[in-house]
C-alpha cells in the first residue's frame, strides 16, 4: 500500500509539472489592453502626429481637404498644385496617364487615360511593404513617407494604427471591409463615385496601414459632384 501511494504521488507531481509547462498561470498570460488603455494609446498617436509637421489631410463624408482647403477628385491636377506646397515631380508628356508625386510629403495624384489633366486618384504613402523593402522603391513611389496629420471622419491615424481601429471609428456608411478571409487590401466608400482603399502590412485586420488611396470609379462621375461654383474660373 505504501509503494502504491508513493507511485500515485509521483505520478500526480509529474502531471502537475506538465500542466505548469504547457498551461502557465493566468498571471503570466499576455496583457490585454483595456478600452481606456486603447483610447490613451490612440490619443498619444494623435499628439505625436500633430508635432511632425507636413500637410493636414482630412477625409470627412465625401469631402477631402488639405490644410483646410477642399480639393476635388475629378478636379484639375493644377488645382491640387495650388493647395500642396512645393513643386511635384510629374510624368513627362506622352505617357499614358499623368502622375504627380510630392516626394517630400508622400503624396501622389494621377489621372486616367482619357483626360490627363483631371485627378482620378490620390495615394498617401504611410509606410513601406515587404516588397518595397526587399526590392527597393520604384520611381513611381514618393521618396519619403507621409508625415502630416491624416484623419478619417475625425479619427487621426498613422502607420502604427491597425485597420481594425480605423474600421471601428469610421462612419459605418463607408462599409469598410476585408475581402473574404484575406484582409491585406480592405476597401470601402468615399463617395457615390469613389472608393477608399487601404494596403496593410499583414493579411488580417490587425495589420497597419502602409498606403491609403482614394480613387474614382469614373473620373467624370467624380467631376459631376464638384459644386458648379468651384468649377467656374476666378
Amino acid at each position: 500500500m505504501t509503494f502504491l501511494a508513493g507511485s500515485n504521488a509521483m505520478r500526480l507531481r509529474q502531471s502537475l509539472i506538465i500542466l505548469l509547462l504547457f498551461f502557465p498561470p493566468f498571471s503570466a498570460a499576455a496583457h490585454v489592453s483595456t478600452p481606456t488603455e486603447k483610447t490613451e494609446r490612440l490619443h498619444n498617436v494623435a499628439n505625436s502626429i500633430a508635432g511632425r509637421g507636413g500637410p493636414s489631410v482630412a477625409i470627412s463624408g465625401a469631402s477631402l481637404s488639405i490644410n483646410g482647403t477642399t480639393v476635388w477628385l475629378g478636379g484639375t491636377i493644377s488645382s491640387w498644385m495650388k493647395v500642396l506646397p512645393s513643386e511635384p515631380r510629374c510624368t513627362k508628356a506622352g505617357t499614358s496617364i499623368t502622375t504627380c508625386i510630392w516626394d517630400e510629403f508622400g503624396i501622389t495624384v494621377g489621372s486616367d487615360r482619357r483626360d490627363l489633366t483631371k485627378v482620378k486618384f490620390v495615394n498617401i504613402q504611410l509606410g513601406w511593404d515587404e516588397s518595397d523593402q526587399m526590392l527597393g522603391r520604384s520611381s513611381s513611389s514618393p521618396a519619403k513617407l507621409f508625415q502630416g496629420r491624416l484623419t478619417l471622419d475625425g479619427f487621426t491615424f498613422d502607420s502604427t494604427t491597425s485597420f481594425r481601429d480605423i474600421g471601428m471609428r469610421a462612419d459605418k456608411r463607408r462599409e469598410l471591409r476585408c475581402g473574404g478571409h484575406y484582409c491585406g487590401h480592405p476597401w470601402g466608400r468615399f463617395s457615390s463615385a469613389a472608393n477608399l482603399s487601404f494596403w496593410l502590412d499583414s493579411g488580417d485586420d490587425l495589420g497597419h496601414v502602409t498606403e491609403l488611396s482614394i480613387s474614382c470609379v469614373d473620373t467624370d462621375a467624380c467631376r459631376a459632384l464638384i459644386p458648379k461654383t468651384t468649377l467656374r474660373p476666378h
